[in-house]
């Protein structure tokens, strides 16, 4: 993994005011959170402008990590899941209810989501909806426009 990286990524880190800890925990959460790779400098735009201005993660994959193995389902992400259970699971890594980063990773990133998290290069998106409309990424049901989701209109918290 080291060998992926470039030299100066403690550097990178320090040049946006986080540990290289910190990236690595942005990281895992965009490497949950896309779907193709061409997504993770914009996912990772969305998040590093919500915490630059103090926003709430507000990330799906957290809570997803917070709630654990579904032994109904046999799976580690609940599907489907409403925003409203989002409020219900009482942890630190629920970026809906706790602002800031998690504690730790919630995954093993990739290279390139360490890549993104340690380069935000894209506008200033704060909305992953927002995103998917001006950059074309992929989106869980529940936040596509009506026009993708059969006429029914996704929300974020807070709409």
């Amino acid at each position: 993994m080291a060998a992926k990286l470039p030299g100066n990524a403690l550097d990178l880190a320090a040049a946006q005011g986080y540990s290289f800890y910190d990236i690595l925990t942005i990281a895992s959460i965009i490497e949950r959170e896309a779907v193709i790779p061409l997504e993770r400098p914009t996912i990772a735009s969305v998040y590093l402008n919500r915490l630059a201005q103090g926003m709430p993660l507000q990330a799906d994959p957290t809570v997803q990590y917070a709630m654990g193995y579904q032994t109904d389902s046999g799976q580690w992400w609940k599907t489907p899941v409403t925003l409203e259970e989002y409020s219900l699971v009482n942890s630190p890594y629920n970026t809906y209810l706790n602002y800031g980063l998690p504690p730790g990773p919630i995954a093993n990133p990739g290279a390139s989501s360490i890549m993104a998290a340690s380069n935000r290069s894209k506008p200033l998106i704060f909305s992953l909806w927002v995103a998917a409309a001006t950059v074309n990424i992929s989106l869980p049901p529940i936040l596509r426009p009506p026009t993708e989701c059969g006429g029914v209109r996704g929300r974020l918290i807070g709409e």
